[in-house]
């Protein structure tokens, strides 16, 4: 699909897919390219289709080429209308760029929770680990009882074949407060519709860029009435 993005406010819906999306100002931060597509790339994984779907692909963008990674997913918000796409440079690329997009697709109700969601016995695990945790970094604490406590916490991480740094994501990850070096990374994420021929409604394209604005993204259109987002990967496709 072609991706025009735009600064400022856009003139009404014209309701016609055909519309001038070339006579947009583009951003270069996202334009890098579905203009100018160099390449379809090579399957890098082939999931279910209720996960995400990622391929690499080359673009050209004013005689540079570039290296995308591109994610699709199905059913985002568990409606078969809807693909989400999402594509990243490969230069701004990570491992935690897919972890977090995998979180962000539990989330949307896309992909049902799987072993890597918490079980009631990790939650034990868990709270036994806080509680020791309390007991030799707490204040009040004697030394003889932070050691003791230091050496059961020890253990308990033994049992479960936990790490120490595993205990502090899954406890930032229960309170909510999980800290992702890859939601700043600048991405692409364009919502599409399934269905082929679809016209531009206003409607949607309104509701599209009421999310954009606060957010401070980049806002523009695609082909068969689909809209994207350009800015941090936490905020375009969270």
């Amino acid at each position: 699909q072609t991706t025009t993005l735009k600064r400022g406010r856009r003139p009404a819906p014209d309701d016609d897919d055909s519309s001038n999306d070339g006579n947009s100002s583009s951003s270069e931060s996202a334009a890098a390219a579905s203009d100018n597509e160099d390449s379809a790339g090579d399957v890098v994984s082939d999931r279910q289709k209720e996960h995400w779907m990622e391929t690499v692909q080359t673009h050209a963008f004013r005689g540079l080429k570039e290296k995308f990674h591109v994610f699709k997913l199905s059913r985002p918000f568990a409606s078969t209308k809807w693909q989400l796409r999402v594509r990243i440079a490969e230069k701004h690329f990570s491992q935690e760029c897919r972890e977090l997009l995998d979180r962000m697709a539990h989330e949307f109700g896309a992909v049902s929770s799987k072993g890597d969601e918490f079980c009631e016995e990790d939650r034990q695990v868990l709270t036994r680990l806080q509680r020791l945790e309390e007991r030799f970094r707490g204040n009040g604490v004697t030394e003889g009882e932070a050691r003791n406590a230091v050496r059961l916490f020890e253990r308990e991480l033994s049992k479960a074949n936990w790490t120490e740094e595993k205990f502090v994501k899954l406890k930032r990850q229960l309170a909510g407060t999980e800290e992702w070096s890859a939601a700043d990374v600048v991405a692409e994420a364009s919502l599409l519709w399934v269905d082929a021929g679809k016209r531009r409604q206003a409607w949607f394209s309104d509701a599209c860029e009421r999310i954009a604005v606060p957010l401070g993204l980049e806002f523009g259109y695609c082909n068969n009435g689909g809209c994207c987002f350009a800015g941090p990967l936490s905020a375009a496709a969270g």
